[in-house]
């Protein structure tokens, strides 16, 4: 966690982030390494039309997608929030 959360954070000073614990946003994503899936275009929640990575098969998928604790992506469930969930971070 620290090479590709932690470490990241602290280089950009953002203090709300990076960690999983109280006072931080929590922005995290579930991976399942025991399932592979294809990539297409048409099942992407994109609003463009195409994917460098059509028909390409990856080993594992993210599952859950949280934003601040909050899901707002779950594969299965074929849930994606409609809120917008976006936030303007300055330099801190």
């Amino acid at each position: 966690m620290r090479l590709l959360s932690e470490n990241v954070a602290d280089f950009f000073h953002l203090k709300q982030k990076g960690q999983l614990q109280k006072g931080k946003d929590a922005d995290f994503a579930v991976i399942d390494l025991w399932h592979s899936w294809k990539v297409s275009a048409a099942n992407m929640h994109s609003k463009g039309k195409y994917t460098p990575f059509q028909d390409v098969t990856f080993k594992a998928r993210v599952q859950q997608t949280y934003l601040r604790g909050q899901l707002v992506v779950d594969f299965e469930q074929q849930f994606q929030t409609s809120t917008p969930m976006g936030k303007f971070i300055t330099k801190s």
